[in-house]
């Protein structure tokens, strides 16, 4: 997985007995809407080569298909591979960015966005 974020997505969904929607998910993330339908496309692709499939129904929501033996295969597989970052909400992250922006070092957005894996409308969010 390129990022937490999306191996964060990878276990809300596996925890969901049916369909779920793009707020829930972003709401449970602190991120917004568009950040969780970008990284779905993303998750979309990279599940290609598993037998796990992301389903997209339109006014039901999403959720992962696959035995449980599979889904537990790959979270077990995600969880070696994906460091698990020390911040885990929101606020966590504003701290973090405003100690990053206190320090001597300049500082763009694109390196927020990426360093924290979210939306450039997140960091200028965070920051106001």
């Amino acid at each position: 997985m390129k990022h937490k974020r999306l191996f964060d997505i990878v276990k809300y969904l596996t925890k969901q007995d049916d369909y779920t929607s793009i707020d829930a998910i972003a709401s449970f993330l602190s991120v917004s809407n568009r950040t969780i339908r970008n990284d779905l496309d993303l998750l979309e692709t990279q599940l290609k080569s598993t037998p796990i499939k992301l389903i997209r129904t339109p006014g039901m929501g999403i959720k992962l298909s696959g035995s449980h033996k599979d889904t537990l295969e790959l979270v077990n597989h995600l969880n070696k591979q994906t460091p698990i970052a020390a911040i885990q909400s929101a606020n966590q992250r504003r701290s973090a960015m405003i100690l990053r922006l206190l320090s001597n070092k300049n500082t763009k957005i694109s390196e927020l966005m990426h360093e924290f894996y979210v939306s450039r409308a997140t960091v200028q969010k965070d920051l106001v």
